[in-house]
């Protein structure tokens, strides 16, 4: 798929959605927003790059991602796996049930984690772990 930076993409299905490819629409002030959405699977192959970016899943996540900020809302009790190749700042984690697991080369910041969660593991390999409200 085709995209440039600052671009403002969505992408839904109120089944599975698969993206093969990485999508980059770039991060900082002028990076664009990803909105990805699957009642059931989202499957993911490539890196998701955005300055924004909020993701709905119905089943396991697992994410390899640059992003600025990220919102997650699990709608079924599937596990969560985040892999960020910087600092991640998450708006709102919203859990059904599933495991979280976040590994980030910078710092984790988390505004919230709502919902039932099963095991929580945040890793940052060369930074700090704030959480604001559980």
């Amino acid at each position: 798929m085709d995209v440039h930076a600052g671009e403002s993409i969505t992408l839904a299905a109120g089944r599975d959605l698969i993206v093969v490819s990485d999508l980059n629409v770039g991060s900082g002030s002028t990076g664009g927003t990803l909105n990805l959405s699957a009642g059931h699977a989202l499957t993911v192959g490539g890196t998701l790059t955005a300055h924004d970016l909020k993701v709905s899943s119905g089943d396991d996540l697992t994410l390899k991602t640059s992003v600025d900020t990220l919102s997650v809302e699990m709608t079924g009790a599937g596990n969560l796996t985040i892999f960020e190749s910087g600092d991640l700042s998450i708006s709102s984690l919203v859990m059904r049930g599933g495991n979280i697991t976040i590994q980030a080369d910078g710092n984790v910041s988390i505004g919230s984690i709502t919902g039932t969660a099963g095991i929580v593991t945040i890793v940052s390999k060369t930074g700090s772990i704030v959480i604001d409200n559980m």
